[in-house]
């Protein structure tokens, strides 16, 4: 959401990082207020909803648009393009075409068929960090590596192509933590083995 500039000083989001389990310190009082100017890693200014009510008040409203690309949005990010591609729509009817597409891989069955992999995953991640240094850092050893695992295996990535493919998704996501150069190159490399991928799954399909 774009942001009128304010006589407050816009707060730099995301917050920095503070130890496990203690709220950041200007996150501190902000539910105070129902709404707080921002500046993006971008630059750009925006306005944070802090009440939760209030965003679900304005998800259920025809008037939001959530098209990162729509002119004046706020950019995310200065230089990853990602967020604000234009091909990337969400709002209807192209939103509501393209989520029903991806639907169909996430029934309650495929679902339930995906949970002994996912449990395996989760199992062998834990026993690693129970093993490695301590104290563990939760989000590399848990968090980030388990979901990309199971996307691996819903889009059918082979094992040895694991790294490669998180290395690729993790520099796609950057909003700050690599370099512009680097994002792009990792941009591009997943674009080209996502098509690779798919070509080589129409001449061989198979079950993921």
């Amino acid at each position: 959401m774009s942001a009128d500039t304010s006589a407050d000083t816009p707060i730099p989001y995301p917050f920095e990082w503070t130890p496990v389990m203690e709220v950041p310190e200007k996150l501190r009082g902000l539910r105070e207020r129902a709404q707080v100017d921002v500046r993006l890693p971008s630059g750009d200014t925006a306005v944070m909803v802090t009440r939760y009510k209030d965003v679900r008040s304005l998800f259920a409203d025809a008037r939001l648009s959530k098209n990162i690309a729509r002119p004046g949005m706020a950019r995310v990010s200065a230089d990853n393009d990602l967020f604000v591609d234009p091909k990337i729509d969400g709002d209807p009817p192209h939103h509501t075409a393209m989520r029903g597409l991806v639907t169909r891989a996430f029934t309650a069955r495929r679902i339930e068929l995906l949970r002994p992999f996912a449990q395996s995953v989760t199992d062998e991640l834990l026993d690693a960090m129970a093993d490695g240094p301590k104290p563990a850092e939760l989000n590399e050893a848990l968090a980030f590596p388990l979901p990309i695992l199971v996307i691996c295996k819903l889009l059918g990535v082979p094992p040895e192509d694991r790294d490669k493919f998180r290395r690729l998704v993790d520099g796609f996501l950057s909003v700050t933590k690599l370099p512009p150069a680097e994002v792009e190159e990792c941009r591009k490399g997943l674009w080209a083995y996502l098509a690779d991928l798919i070509a080589t799954k129409r001449k061989n399909p198979a079950t993921t």
